[in-house]
């Protein structure tokens, strides 16, 4: 088994600039954007966006989106408040360092430089 980070975004949606706010409407529905595009928006939110929320052991990506939505007890939380895993969260695989977003449909490695 493999830990899994998960990180989903932390923003007042009243008080997000608007060149935040179109980042995070491309990167969500990825409206025909290249991976570079995609990774680009990823970086930009990364810095104060995206907040660790909780870390699931599985054996797949598949694996921890079940968790993540079905069984709340096998989720290791910390201070930030952890909802189920839904498009848009960012899933760090703790081995290889590989990071996906949730597509709305699967999954979408990124090369993240950083995440908080």
């Amino acid at each position: 088994m493999t830990k899994y980070k998960i990180y989903q975004p932390r923003v007042n949606r009243d008080q997000v600039s608007s060149e935040i706010d179109k980042a995070w409407q491309e990167v969500v529905f990825q409206h025909g954007l290249s991976v570079e595009e995609l990774e680009l928006n990823l970086n930009k939110l990364t810095e104060n966006f995206y907040k660790h929320s909780g870390s699931i052991n599985a054996n797949n990506l598949d694996e921890v989106f079940h968790i993540g939505n079905t069984d709340r007890n096998k989720v290791e939380t910390t201070d930030v408040p952890f909802y189920s895993v839904s498009v848009g969260d960012l899933i760090l695989d703790t081995e290889t360092l590989e990071t996906n977003i949730v597509a709305p449909f699967g999954f979408t490695s990124v090369n993240v430089k950083e995440i908080a």
